[in-house]
C-alpha cells in the first residue's frame, strides 16, 4: 500500500512526484535528474537543428561527396613534369610546351587529357561543349603551369600525348572536369592507372546533377 502523504508540508507537486517515485521504486531524486538529461538531450538536439539551419552552414558531407573530392585532390606523383598551358581546343584537349624531362618535348604539343572524353565544340556542337571547354580553360589558364604524367601507351593513333595533368594549384584536372560534369570517364586500354578515381568522381557528378548531368544527360 503507498503510504498516505502529508500534503500539509509539500506542494502538491512535489507530492505527486513522491508518490510516482515510490510506486516504480526509484527515488525522486533519480526522477528529476532522469527528467533532466531528457530535456537537456532535447535542448541539445534543437539547436544542433537551428546551426544547421543557418545560413552559411556547412552541411554534412555524403560518401559520394567526399569521393568526388578527394579523386580531385590526388597527389603530384613524384617526377610529375612540368609544362606550359598554350591554348585551349576543348575540354578534353589542350596545347603545352614541356620543361625537362619527361613526356613531353620543349615545343608545341597537342595533348589529350587521359581516361575522360569531353563533349564536342568543332563540327557539331555537342550538349555542354562550351561549358565544358570554359571548365578546362578555369583550371588551366593559357600561360600557367601544370604537372604532367604519361601512362603505358604515351600517345594516341593520331600521334597525341596522352596525359594526366595538375593544375598550377595541384588539382587533378582529368577528375576535376568528371566531377563537375564536364566530362565523363572513357576508359582504353591499356591506360587504365586513374580509371578507379575517374569513377568516383563522375558517382559524385551524378549524385548531384552537376553539370552535364543535369542539363544533357537525363
Amino acid at each position: 500500500m503507498v503510504p498516505v502523504l502529508d500534503l500539509t508540508r509539500r506542494g502538491a507537486a512535489s507530492a505527486l512526484v513522491a508518490a510516482a517515485a515510490l510506486v516504480c521504486g526509484c527515488s525522486p531524486h533519480a526522477t528529476s535528474t532522469q527528467q533532466s538529461a531528457q530535456q537537456s538531450a532535447q535542448r541539445s538536439a534543437q539547436q544542433s537543428a537551428q546551426r544547421s539551419a543557418l545560413p552559411g552552414a556547412t552541411p554534412a558531407r555524403s560518401s559520394a561527396s567526399a569521393a568526388g573530392a578527394a579523386a580531385s585532390s590526388v597527389a603530384i606523383p613524384a617526377g610529375a613534369q612540368s609544362a606550359r598551358v598554350r591554348a585551349i581546343v576543348d575540354g578534353d584537349t589542350l596545347h603545352l610546351v614541356g620543361s625537362g624531362t619527361g613526356p613531353l618535348p620543349a615545343s608545341d604539343e597537342r595533348v589529350r587529357l587521359l581516361e575522360i572524353n569531353a563533349p564536342e565544340i568543332h563540327g557539331t556542337v555537342e550538349c555542354f561543349g562550351p561549358e565544358a571547354t570554359t571548365a578546362l580553360t578555369r583550371l588551366t589558364p593559357v600561360g600557367s603551369t601544370v604537372r604532367v604524367v604519361a601512362d603505358r601507351e604515351a600517345r594516341d593513333k593520331y600521334n597525341r600525348p596522352l596525359l594526366y595533368v595538375w593544375n598550377a594549384d595541384g588539382v587533378f584536372v582529368n577528375a576535376e572536369l568528371v566531377r563537375t560534369g564536364a566530362a565523363v570517364p572513357l576508359l582504353i586500354a591499356p591506360n587504365d592507372h586513374f580509371i578507379a578515381v575517374i569513377r568516383a568522381a563522375e558517382r559524385d557528378a551524378r549524385a548531384h546533377d552537376s553539370g552535364q548531368w543535369a542539363t544533357c544527360r537525363r
